[in-house]
């Protein structure tokens, strides 16, 4: 069974399900593999366990304008 694996901060859980089916759906779809062969894999780290150019996601975060 192929296996997709992907790394990323805290998202939400409709996100993380649209996440899984889109991958999924891509994967089948270039590799010509069913989808239900595939399993997905989603680890979520907590935005100070992130580094962008030497700087937490926390700390970029913080950084930019609220909405």
């Amino acid at each position: 069974m192929p296996v997709i694996s992907i790394a990323l901060h805290q998202i939400e859980s409709d996100m993380k399900e649209r996440l899984v089916e889109g991958l999924t759906k891509a994967a089948a779809a270039a590799t010509s593999i069913p989808q239900s062969s595939f399993i997905v894999l989603v680890d979520v780290y907590p935005d100070d366990a992130i580094g962008i150019g030497g700087r937490t996601l926390a700390a970029v975060k913080s950084d930019q304008p609220q909405a």
